[in-house]
């Protein structure tokens, strides 16, 4: 699997996942909020990249960005080396990786400037899934279904009666 789409969000919860606001401040997302970020955050970790992906990524940097000169065996060392190294990264960041250090690298980057590379597209991503989970936390710990849901047809008869009659001149109800 090459292709990756994070799962969809409804406007507003795109939003709020997207938004500077502290998610202590938002209000507690109700059950299908829930479930759309539940799903959200089940989807949301792209594949990584395998060993024969990284060396093809590796390669068309090598092509690409002027290298220091080492003999075939150097070479493959590092291949192994740079394929263990950027093994947890997901294949979109390394592809964004190579694309943007293919741009503006003087010289083929290291690992470290690899992976640096690839937080910029990946770390976006990584906010808004550990956002996501505290509202889904929060709904967990907070979320309280409505009044009506809560009671039952008695109750809620009782409470209209309530409701309906001036509470002003009925001392026992104050």
């Amino acid at each position: 699997m090459t292709e990756y789409c994070e799962p969809p969000l409804t406007v507003a919860l795109a939003a709020a996942l997207d938004s500077r606001i502290s998610v202590l401040e938002l209000k507690v997302c109700g059950p299908e909020s829930r479930a759309i970020l539940q799903a959200y955050v089940d989807g949301a970790s792209p594949p990584l990249a395998d060993e024969e992906e990284i060396d093809t990524i590796i390669a068309g940097m090598a092509v690409a960005l002027p290298r220091a000169k080492g003999d075939g065996a150097v070479a493959e060392a590092k291949l192994d080396i740079y394929a263990a190294s950027l093994a947890d990264i997901p294949l979109i960041d390394l592809r964004a990786a190579s694309d943007h250090l293919i741009k503006t690298a003087r010289f083929f980057p290291s690992v470290a400037e690899i992976r640096a590379a690839a937080s910029i597209t990946g770390r976006p991503r990584a906010a808004r899934v550990a956002r996501a989970r505290v509202m889904i936390v929060r709904h967990d710990r907070d979320w309280q279904p409505p009044i009506e849901e809560m009671l039952t047809a008695e109750e809620t008869a009782q409470l209209e009666r309530i409701v309906a009659t001036p509470l002003a001149g009925r001392v026992d109800q104050r």
